[in-house]
């Protein structure tokens, strides 16, 4: 697994995360990305997961963008440069 890519998303059990977490220490990159305005998923609870996934050792690319529940293309810039940094590696 090169990395995960979670858009306006959350973990839905943040406290037994790490039960969960990829096992033998493998930790893929993470690109995660929020509306800082999402009706739908509170910015506080994916801040959340993120804190989770770091404190779990994943490495990862928080970005927030003032738009609700969606995506806008400076999130779509920003992933793609992610995945050119995965791909290139």
């Amino acid at each position: 697994l090169a990395g995960l890519i979670a858009l306006s998303t959350y973990l839905p059990d943040p406290e037994n995360a790490a039960a969960r977490a990829v096992p033998d220490g493998i930790r893929p990159p993470v690109f995660m990305a929020h509306g800082t305005q999402d009706p739908v998923i509170p910015q506080a609870v994916a801040a959340h997961t993120a804190q989770t996934l770091k404190d779990l050792g994943f490495p990862l690319q928080w970005q927030s963008y003032p738009m609700a529940h969606q995506v806008c293309t400076e999130e779509l810039e920003a992933l793609g440069d992610w995945l050119d940094a995965r791909f290139a590696g």
